[in-house]
């Protein structure tokens, strides 16, 4: 479930015009054992055997029982903090509000998300009702092994869409591409000094809008609820099943 892409480099001699590929095997390849709709606790168990596979590949070619040690010691604290940094977007707001990814989530709405820090990454998944619908992927270029360039991504998935959903405050949309099986969509784009790739279920990113407007819906009726409380005489409240 790594998202590095590091196999295009097999592909790296295509040729330009060899672009016409079917996404579909790579969109596959690249969610690995994710699943959409998994919840927090069968993503973790997921993340900590993805843990454990990198953990077991160094070990092998370790011959040092020093370094050894220092790998076990490593992987057990990866391992343990890989649900400490969890966010609900309930109440009052936070730094997250005014970050990047502030448009990738509605408050009061069941959504959250847990963020796992890697080297050169950070990776981000998101939830709503506690079903996993979102994994947000930023790169530092600098640290990036090149699988996420542009041609890079192309030579995998093909020469896909251009990205206009998501835009900077100048309401410009990012330079990027878009690719999509009908059952995920992936975005690729460029952010400042960094690249981000963005995977989300199809269906829940094509009712987006309905579920957030029935959450608003239900929060204003909620707020409509106190108010009549108050205002409202005893013989009203009770007219009105209150």
């Amino acid at each position: 479930m790594v998202f590095t892409l590091s196999d295009v480099d097999s592909a790296a001699q295509a040729p330009a015009q060899e672009l016409a590929v079917d996404p579909k095997q790579a969109i596959a390849g690249s969610l690995g054992a994710l699943q959409w709709g998994m919840s927090k606790a069968d993503l973790i168990k997921q993340l900590k055997v993805q843990v454990r596979a990198e953990f077991e590949q160094r070990i092998k070619v370790e011959r040092d029982i020093m370094r050894q040690d220092a790998i076990y010691q490593e992987f057990k604290e990866r391992a343990q903090r890989l649900g400490e940094n969890f966010v609900l977007f309930e109440g009052a707001k936070t730094g997250w509000d005014v970050s990047p990814i502030a448009r990738e989530f509605a408050r009061d709405n069941h959504e959250s998300m847990l963020v796992v820090t890697g080297k050169g990454t950070r990776d981000m998944y998101f939830f709503m009702q506690g079903k996993l619908w979102k994994w947000y992927r930023e790169i530092d270029r600098e640290a990036g092994d090149g699988a996420s360039e542009p041609e890079a991504l192309k030579r995998r998935f093909g020469a896909g869409k251009a990205q206009k959903d998501r835009r900077d405050d100048e309401n410009v949309p990012y330079p990027g591409t878009t690719w999509s099986d009908g059952t995920t969509r992936v975005t690729s784009l460029r952010r400042g000094a960094e690249t981000c790739l963005i995977l989300e279920e199809q269906s829940t990113l094509d009712n987006l809008e309905k579920l957030r407007a029935r959450a608003r819906a239900s929060a204003n009726k909620s707020s409509d609820k106190v108010i009549d409380l108050i205002l409202l005489s005893d013989d009203e409240r009770k007219e009105r099943g209150l």
